[in-house]
């Protein structure tokens, strides 16, 4: 059974078995609620059901083609199908502190592994278009430059995750504080509000230089590149593919993020945190989105079909041998010392 097959009836099942549950005792907003509202039990289940339907045919995608440096994404998937499963369950367990804190953390921080997916996509996209083996794990080739972008291609990943994980960071203890008690939770709510800042400066400076590689990459080869020149057929241009699918997957995520602050700065009283329906469009929806395009087409068989451009080969070929006239010339220069 294929992995489409096999998600479509786990999705499926699991919107019948959550909105065939009988209704929570709690239909309504508790005196001592956490939350300003009511979990909605159709919202959520539909949320919790693609979650795990994503997850799911992601974990099947890494699995079968071993694509170990894309399991973020699903596990990021599966921490958010959790979270929004316990939406549900606080449908009747409104005052659980416990039980917001580990929904909340899920919600707010499992979009980090997104973000990191992109980024390791967009860094072995430009290795690949530049001619590098990927399997070199030599010192001089991480410091190969590629002609689309002005960072070494082997170091996006690095740059950009360890970024990741630091914005992360920062928001874990914002989150953390967020949701304690007393004057902490303003504190904690600066911090979130600085991590999520943080993290949406870097990803809009990475997508700015996805645009600047897709300029590059237009001038020099447009029959594969250019949106208006291109003669080839998208199936025949999987680099190109995979940069529209970048797009749409970061437009998603520069949505998320840009209500998250907004979010963050109202407050806890705002209109967005008080009215469960800017979470279903605002943040659950970009990022099923954002997640959803990898579920429809997978990147790691798109990466395998991409070739080095022309310019980057005759830029390798130029740069190595400038390299040996240097070495050669060294050489000489220690012999004639001798």
């Amino acid at each position: 059974m294929s992995s489409r097959r096999v998600g479509t009836f786990f999705l499926a099942t699991l919107c019948l078995l959550l909105l065939s549950q009988p209704a929570a005792a709690a239909t309504t907003l508790q005196p001592d609620s956490i939350l300003q509202y009511v979990p909605s039990l159709p919202g959520n289940a539909i949320v919790t059901a693609f979650y795990g339907f994503f997850s799911l045919v992601l974990f099947i995608y890494v699995f079968r083609t071993r694509s170990w440096w894309a399991l973020c994404e699903p596990i990021g998937a599966f921490f958010s199908f959790l979270g929004y499963l316990l939406r549900i369950v606080m449908r009747s367990n409104q005052s659980s502190q416990t039980i917001y804190i580990v929904l909340y953390l899920f919600v707010v921080l499992s979009p980090a592994c997104y973000l990191a997916f992109n980024y390791i996509i967009y860094g072995r996209l430009l290795v690949a278009l530049t001619g590098i083996d990927r399997h070199d794990d030599s010192v001089k080739k991480s410091k190969v430059k590629s002609p689309y972008s002005p960072l070494p291609p082997r170091l996006y990943t690095a740059i950009f995750v360890i970024s990741d994980v630091v914005t992360f960071l920062i928001q874990a203890a914002g989150g953390g504080m967020q949701t304690s008690n007393g004057p902490i939770v303003i504190t904690g709510n600066h911090v979130f509000l600085a991590g999520v800042v943080l993290q949406m400066a870097s990803y809009v400076f990475f997508s700015f230089l996805m645009l600047f590689a897709h300029f590059r990459l237009a001038r020099d080869d447009p029959a594969h590149f250019s949106p208006l020149k291109a003669t080839t057929k998208m199936r025949q241009s999987p680099g190109l593919v995979l940069l529209y699918l970048l797009y749409v997957s970061s437009i998603a995520i520069i949505v998320r993020l840009i209500y998250r602050t907004v979010e963050m700065a109202q407050g806890y009283g705002g209109q967005l945190y008080s009215n469960e329906i800017y979470t279903f469009l605002l943040d659950a929806m970009p990022l099923l989105i954002s997640i959803g395009v990898w579920a429809a087409v997978w990147p790691g068989t798109l990466l395998e079909r991409v070739q080095p451009t022309e310019a980057a080969l005759r830029g390798r070929s130029g740069a190595e041998h400038n390299a040996e006239s240097l070495t050669t010339t060294a050489d000489a220069g220690t012999h004639e010392k001798a």
